[in-house]
């Protein structure tokens, strides 16, 4: 089952081997920041459509690879 999360810097997929991680793996850290912006915070979304720039290289970077 795929997840996605939205903050300022786009729809994320979350990574479903690491819990609460968004595939970036940046998302995360950020909320872990006391001094928080409200913009930056994980919130669920409908959006199926990544677009944040660090997901997607990650998501391309991927396709290639052959697993058995």
């Amino acid at each position: 089952m795929k997840e996605f999360l939205e903050n300022a810097d786009g729809v994320h997929l979350m990574n479903p081997h690491l819990g609460e991680f968004t595939l970036c793996g940046d998302s995360f850290d950020f909320q872990s920041t006391e001094n928080l912006a409200p913009e930056m915070e994980l919130k669920a979304t409908r959006k199926r459509t990544v677009t944040c720039p660090k997901c997607i290289t990650i998501i391309k970077g991927c396709r290639d690879v052959r697993t058995l």
